[in-house]
């Protein structure tokens, strides 16, 4: 069995918490890397704004949609040594707290409005077109 599948079964096994969060791949990269480097047990993991959590696959896709993150979590009885590990790192230190995506009324705002106005007025024309003789 190697470090990492150890590690996958620490993590799993205990209460894992989550100590890094971020939209970024090259930032998880980073942490992860830092932390197998330092022996630290650890799991990559894709959190989606509606809470589901899972399994980072290997070979992850680098853009994503807003409000989904990248995470690392660690075993629970690790967390306050792999807090201060991951400060000391050069990547954004914002951890966010909520699964909310960013900006939410932003995106309401506005253009959507005229999008879906322009979509039922198409629609409307559509179905008077069809009745029409």
């Amino acid at each position: 069995m190697s470090t990492e599948d150890s590690w996958a079964t620490e993590v799993e096994s205990d209460n894992s918490v989550v100590v890094y969060r971020t939209a970024f791949l090259h930032e998880a990269d980073m942490v992860s890397e830092a932390m197998s480097r330092a022996q630290i047990p650890h799991s990559r993991r894709v959190e989606t704004s509606g809470g589901l959590s899972v399994a980072m696959s290997v070979n992850p896709g680098p853009g994503m949609l807003p409000g989904n993150f990248f995470a690392i979590a660690v075993p629970n009885s690790r967390a306050g040594q792999a807090a201060h590990f991951v400060a000391k790192l050069p990547v954004s230190q914002e951890i966010r707290s909520t699964h909310q995506m960013p900006s939410v009324k932003e995106m309401f705002r506005g253009w959507t409005w005229v999008f879906v106005l322009a979509i039922l007025l198409v629609l409307i024309l559509g179905v008077v077109r069809m009745y029409r003789l």
